[in-house]
């Protein structure tokens, strides 16, 4: 087995965030790069829901009382997170038809085709090695997005730009467990790089399909600034692009650990400074 697992045991935290006044084009008035956001919205909540499934159905398989614990830490933060983005949908439904869409195209075909046809034949493992794989994911894009105070995520409105962090955060923070369950239960070197190399596909089809799809439904885009839309975006998002590619290697290396990468000061400074602020308000209401 890897390097043993710091055991952190994540907090569940419970914050409410507001997007009743969000621009359609809220991100700089950039559409590109909203909807490229817009996307991971909807993404993020079935995949979370994904994530759950996939390590509850090992639970019974644990041994270690205290990975049981922050497996049902784990969850419980999965499912907060999938709650805070489940809040912009209604919104973002209301701007436009490919939410909807999308989310059915999505849903249907990662769920209720894929899902199935890899557990059959592949076995209720290979889930668990997506999802590890996956959180290796998060977990990068979380130590780019916490870095120099979010300044990634400069130019997004306060209230979503505090949710993403306190999502990236929350990422850094349960990073391990999803990969020691699968350490515990299969390990097998194989089915985790085959994990990361389905999970890296399907992660990007997704993203940027969805991308597509709020684009080509968006009647108040000017075409013709699209080109220049585009470039700004993707100077905006070059280190995101690179943090991640930068470090999805180190996957794949025998000896992996998600604790190998130690950026857990990136989430601890914001949530000690998070958590006082949601005491209070809960203390304020």
């Amino acid at each position: 087995m890897n390097k043993k697992s710091k055991k952190v045991l994540p907090l569940v935290r419970k914050p409410d965030f507001n997007f009743d006044n969000l621009d359609i084009h809220y991100l700089n008035n950039n559409p590109v790069a909203t909807h490229f956001i817009n996307s991971l919205h909807m993404i993020f909540p079935d995949g979370e829901k994904y994530f759950i499934r996939s390590v509850k159905a090992f639970s019974h398989k644990i041994t270690d009382p205290e990975l049981q614990e922050r497996v049902r830490a784990f969850i419980s933060q999965e499912a907060q997170h999938m709650n805070a983005h489940k809040k912009l949908w209604e919104k973002l439904k209301e701007q436009s038809i490919a939410a909807d869409l999308f989310l059915r195209f999505y849903n249907y075909t990662s769920f209720e085709l894929i899902e199935p046809f890899t557990r059959k034949f592949l076995g209720d493992e290979f889930p668990l090695a997506v999802t590890a794989a996956l959180e290796h994911y998060t977990a990068v894009m979380a130590e780019v997005a916490l870095y120099d105070n979010g300044e990634i995520l400069r130019d997004v409105p306060l209230e979503m730009k505090n949710m993403l962090l306190w999502h990236a955060a929350e990422e850094i923070e349960h990073k391990a467990v999803a990969y020691d369950v699968y350490e515990e239960v299969q390990g097998s070197y194989p089915i985790r790089v085959a994990g990361m190399i389905y999970a890296t596909f399907l992660l990007s089809f997704y993203t940027f399909l969805g991308q597509a799809m709020f684009m080509g439904f968006d009647r108040s885009i000017n075409w013709f600034d699209i080109k220049d839309q585009t470039e700004r975006f993707g100077t905006r998002t070059k280190p995101l692009f690179e943090g991640v590619f930068k470090n999805l290697f180190e996957y794949f290396q025998i000896d992996f650990h998600p604790d190998n990468r130690d950026n857990s000061k990136l989430s601890d400074e914001f949530l000690k400074d998070f958590s006082s602020d949601l005491s209070k308000k809960v203390v304020n209401n």
